[in-house]
């Protein structure tokens, strides 16, 4: 018989055959196929699973990569709108002239989106969505940046925030309406903020949906009031807080004397400072991660008198501002002073 080429999908794959053709029950090597199940790679997944290296009681990425941050899952959503909101799906509830849109020049984040109420569309509901993955989460926590200004005490809107699971139970994770929402004082032209002062941070704890593939849903509701202003929108599965800062500087200094105190912790990028000091005056470093402060009691004569240094740090995005810290120094009265 002539020879010809046999393709099979059994090992052996490619054979030059004499005789009439046939499956190979050997493998390349000559030995027969093995008949024990492959399970090395499913034992070292499944020990990979229990590994809880930094001792958070979760088995997650930052187990498996400790040292690097870039391999952590922990930000699943981070949206600024710089680009627009053409990554979510805009809903007109009312089919009107009102439905979120994306805004630049914003003085404080730049891009943002916005729902024009000013527009007196009264009872509808204009919903911007988007599919988020939380499978790989154990917690997760949302936060977003809203700015907003009622129009008066009848006319305010409101925002809600729902979470809708695959299966189409949808639970509200978040709702202000009127004055519980507003970041500035009622205005009756259309609202701008001009500053990050008029922005607030908001934070929700989505863990009931971690480890779900979930619909998130920022719903404005119009009640004719003014515009809400939306920014900022990000998903951890850590707090996003940088951790509790630290301070240094003499606790026991007596009246008069000046004493430097630094903030000592790791200060994040573009952060800003604000000292105040109660028993004592700043004499420099305000806007600094170290200020220069003199104990002043005048002339109260308790033994000891305590001064309460409060520094704030605020990372370079809008209202992510690290935790107050407080350092209490005990300034003793010598006997001159009395």
């Amino acid at each position: 018989m002539r020879e010809r080429v046999w393709l099979s999908f059994v090992p052996g794959e490619i054979r030059i055959c004499l005789v009439m053709p046939r499956e190979s029950e050997l493998n390349q090597a000559g030995l027969p196929s093995p008949t024990n199940a492959p399970t090395a790679l499913t034992n070292l997944l499944n020990y990979l699973k229990t590994i809880d290296t930094d001792s958070d009681g979760t088995t997650d990425l930052y187990d498996a990569y400790p040292d690097d941050n870039a391999q952590h899952i922990a930000h699943t959503l981070s949206e600024s709108f710089q680009s627009g909101i053409a990554a979510w799906i805009n809903q007109n509830g009312g089919n009107d002239a009102v439905q979120w849109q994306a805004q630049s020049g914003d003085p404080c984040g730049g891009g943002v989106a916005v729902a024009n109420n000013y527009q007196n569309n009264l009872s509808t509901i204009d919903a911007l969505s988007r599919t988020v993955d939380l499978s790989n989460m154990a917690v997760a926590n949302l936060h977003f940046d809203v700015a907003y200004s009622r129009y008066s005490e009848v006319l305010s809107d409101g925002l809600r925030v729902r979470a809708i699971t695959c299966d189409g139970v949808s639970q509200i994770v978040y709702i202000k309406i009127g004055s519980d929402l507003a970041t500035v004082a009622d205005q009756t032209t259309p609202f701008s903020p001009t500053n990050c002062s008029q922005w607030r941070t908001e934070c929700i704890d989505l863990t009931p949906f971690a480890g779900q593939v979930i619909q998130l849903v920022f719903e404005n509701i119009n009640g004719g009031g003014n515009r809400i202003y939306l920014d900022n929108i990000d998903i951890w599965e850590t707090p996003n807080s940088a951790p509790t800062p630290t301070i240094s500087g003499d606790d026991n200094i007596c009246n008069g004397e000046v004493q430097t105190y630094t903030i000592t912790s790791t200060i994040p990028p573009n952060a800003t400072f604000s000292w105040a000091a109660t028993g004592g005056i700043i004499l420099s470093g305000q806007g600094t991660a170290s200020a220069g402060i003199v104990a002043d009691r005048g002339q109260r004569q308790s033994y000891r008198d305590a001064i309460a240094i409060v520094g704030v740090e605020a990372a370079g995005e809008r209202n992510r501002k690290m935790p107050k810290i407080k350092k209490s120094t005990l300034f003793e009265r010598r006997r001159s002073d009395v």
